[in-house]
């Protein structure tokens, strides 16, 4: 992350950095009694807590991400493949 763990980070940037919405975060905030709002800055305590939470939502997507890459290049290799031989 381009922010460093000490700062206040906005809740919007910390989102985008994350690759989720705003509004997951901003609804985790609020179910767990915290305000939050588009613009607000975290401080590295609350910030800690929303990693913590959306952690492996983030791993899992990466890990798609990456399946979906793996699976291209294969097809695109085949094709290269079934090129050659005509």
């Amino acid at each position: 992350m381009t922010a460093s763990a000490d700062k206040p980070v906005k809740i919007f940037q910390l989102a985008k950095q994350l690759n989720i919405s705003h509004r997951d975060i901003i609804d985790f905030l609020k179910s767990e009694g915290i305000e939050a709002s588009l613009n607000k800055a975290l401080e590295p305590e609350t910030r800690a807590i929303v990693l913590k939470r959306f952690a492996e939502d983030v791993k899992k997507a990466d890990n798609l991400m990456v399946q979906r890459e793996y699976k291209r290049i294969a097809e695109e290799e085949r094709r290269k493949i079934e090129n050659k031989k005509k």
